[in-house]
């Protein structure tokens, strides 16, 4: 412990000055107050004392930062915000209405709406009013005319109404004429009635006909009316038990004399029905569709020097195969010699009154035949009731296949040379013209004498007995020409492919 003489101590008073230094607590009194606007804090004014300013009703907060903070300055911040009195502006305005208010637009603010010339308000809602968020409630009003039921209007009826609007149809056995389908009602409340006007229908089905097996013709009488016709046809084979050709098409029309082209199949009882949709008139029409002429098939024409030859032909199969067959004729080489593909008769073998005449040795249905077809000649086998009898040892032959399609009274045929059989111990020529088609054919002759060729074409206009005459004339003259040059003939060929059809 330090023990100071008593001049020591006044000498220490005399020469030094003492200064003594007071903390004071930070007070920053009371925070400043904004106009329209209230503090909320817990009345401390000590450091870091928090103020929060809110704005008064119907005033709404500009700006930013709203909170200030007592500083060690002993002084509140700053605040930015400054509050601003609710104002919605003028109201939303909507068709047709009137607007009832105080011309207020602050917070609460009402505005009511009403519809002019007594129209028709379609929602219940019919006030908006100011909110906080300085906007008008969203709110929608619509108002539309009341004119009362749809108006009627001669021969329609309504086919749509919204009560402001009516569209109108003519009714069943009218058609519209002239005018506007639509009624529309105005703002006064009373209906613009269209003008439509409805005109008794007397379309009819009369003289239904079916032209060349395929188009549809009728006398309509709809005097330019647009029809819409419903047309159904059923088809049936009486060779064909599971067959069934059943259609229906839809067709519209304003001709007086509509057509309508249907594609039908061949050899098939079609019974057709059509019906006018607004009248319900109904016409019936049956028809048998012919038999197209059949395909003939494939094959490769050949000359062959053999007893029993076996040809071979290849085919596509049909839906009219079971009325279709194939005939194969036989025609010795001798002579002048006539086929007609078109004739109706089929010799036998054993029914032949000369050994020079052709014949059929087999008849064929085509129903179930395979793809690829061999067939013997001279087998000595029954072939639909045909005996398919051996050939002459010597002679030359034609074989001539003849596709047949028969149903009922309809017939058609389609004809090809299939082969040439050469006998084997052929030293001589036994015929000058091979063979002829008649009706309308081409008829093509070639001799060939040592290296020297005639070639004569003769277009066969004419019936069998000049056709033959003709051929006669021909086959004279080679042989005068043949014996001048004093050359013995090599080969005689005729055409290989060949059809008729009725």
């Amino acid at each position: 412990m330090l023990h100071f003489s008593k001049s020591v101590l006044t000498k220490m008073k005399t020469e030094y000055c003492v200064c003594m230094c007071v903390c004071l607590e930070v007070d920053c009194g009371v925070p400043v107050s904004l106009p329209h606007s209230a503090v909320l804090w817990n009345n401390s004014s000590s450091l870091g004392s928090v103020a929060l300013y809110v704005c008064e009703a119907g005033y709404r907060t500009v700006g930013e930062g709203n909170v200030s903070l007592c500083n060690s300055d002993a002084k509140w911040s700053r605040v930015n915000m400054r509050c601003e009195e609710i104002n919605c502006g003028p109201p939303p305005e909507f068709p047709l209405t009137d607007i009832h208010w105080n011309n207020a637009t602050t917070l609460g603010s009402v505005v009511q709406y009403k519809c002019k010339y007594r129209l028709k308000q379609e929602s219940d809602k019919n006030m908006t009013t100011c909110t906080s968020e300085g906007t008008w409630e969203k709110m929608s009003v619509t108002c539309t005319a009341y004119c009362g039921p749809a108006p009627e209007v001669p021969h329609a009826e309504v086919a749509w109404d919204n009560s402001t609007a009516v569209i109108h149809r003519c009714i069943k056995g009218h058609y519209r004429h002239t005018g506007s389908d639509i009624s529309v009602c105005d703002i006064t409340g009373k209906w613009q009635i269209a003008t439509l006007h409805c005109k008794e229908l007397k379309l009819k089905i009369n003289d239904l006909v079916l032209i060349n097996e395929r188009c549809l013709r009728w006398n309509a009488e709809n005097e330019g009316y647009r029809e819409k016709y419903t047309v159904t046809f059923v088809g049936l084979r009486d060779f064909e038990q599971l067959f069934s050709d059943r259609r229906k098409k839809i067709f519209s029309s304003s001709a007086p004399w509509p057509v309508l082209c249907l594609n039908l199949l061949p050899a098939t009882n079609y019974t057709i029905t059509i019906t006018a949709e607004s009248t319900r008139a109904t016409s019936t029409v049956t028809a048998n569709t012919s038999i197209p002429v059949p395909p003939t098939p494939e094959i490769k024409y050949s000359e062959v020097e053999a007893s029993s030859p076996t040809l071979k032909l290849w085919r596509s199969t049909n839906t009219l195969d079971p009325i279709c067959m194939y005939q194969v004729f036989v025609i010795p080489v001798e002579g002048v010699m006539l086929f007609d593909c078109s004739s109706a008769v089929s010799p036998r073998f054993f029914a032949q009154q000369r050994c020079d005449r052709g014949y059929v040795t087999a008849q064929i249905q085509l129903s179930g035949l395979a793809a690829e077809i061999n067939f013997t000649i001279g087998d000595q086998q029954l072939y639909g009731d045909f005996f398919n009898a051996p050939l002459e040892n010597g002679k030359d032959y034609y074989v001539i296949l003849r596709t047949v399609c028969q149903w009922g009274k309809s017939r058609t045929q389609s004809c090809v040379i299939w082969a040439k059989v050469i006998g084997k111990d052929y030293k001589s020529i036994t015929a000058l013209c091979h063979l002829k088609f008649v009706k309308n054919m081409i008829l093509t002759i070639s001799v060939l004498t040592l290296g020297t060729s005639y070639i004569m074409t003769i277009s066969a206009l004419v019936t069998v007995g000049s056709l033959s005459a003709v051929g006669l004339v021909i086959v004279m003259g080679y042989c005068y020409s043949w014996y001048c040059k004093k050359s013995s003939p090599r080969f005689l060929s005729v055409p290989i492919l060949t059809s008729y059809t009725d």
